[in-house]
């Protein structure tokens, strides 16, 4: 028995490519909306969940993506922030300063988790310093440099 294998055309194969892709970012999305919504997440989780869920979002809302005005109200517009916000329960500024902190934390984010390092005011601390000269620091340096700060020091 012979089988007969159709090749479907290149912009058939793309479209279907990006609504699989699509379906993956939703179901991300998701998953990571479920977590957000939970209250066991450390900051820094919070934080790389919520960077993640930005970089979801901006893939499936690419005409939105680049627009730093505030919402488009009654026209079915909605920020990142505002998207993000009703999702966790939590407020369009704390969820900029998750990101804010995921943003200047980049990678770092992962190694600080459930550390001591764990929390809002010392994840924002080490986001003061250069990311790449923190890489290279000792959990005792990363502790010693926050520590130094004025406002952790209270």
């Amino acid at each position: 028995m012979n089988a007969v294998v159709l090749q479907l055309p290149e912009k058939v194969q793309r479209q279907a490519k990006r609504r699989m892709n699509r379906t993956e970012l939703d179901a991300e999305l998701i998953e990571i909306d479920e977590n957000l919504c939970r209250s066991e997440l450390t900051a820094a989780q919070r934080s790389s969940a919520i960077r993640r869920r930005k970089e979801i979002w901006t893939a499936l809302h690419p005409e939105e993506s680049g627009r730093n005005s505030p919402t488009l109200g009654g026209r079915g517009n909605t920020s990142f922030a505002s998207e993000t916000a009703e999702v966790s329960g939590e407020s369009k500024r704390r969820i900029n300063e998750h990101l804010a902190r995921a943003e200047a934390l980049s990678d770092d984010l992962d190694e600080v988790v459930g550390t001591s390092l764990d929390k809002g005011v010392e994840l924002d601390a080490l986001g003061k310093y250069n990311p790449a000269e923190v890489a290279a620091w000792t959990p005792e340096q990363r502790r010693a440099a926050i520590a130094s700060l004025p406002e952790v020091r209270s």
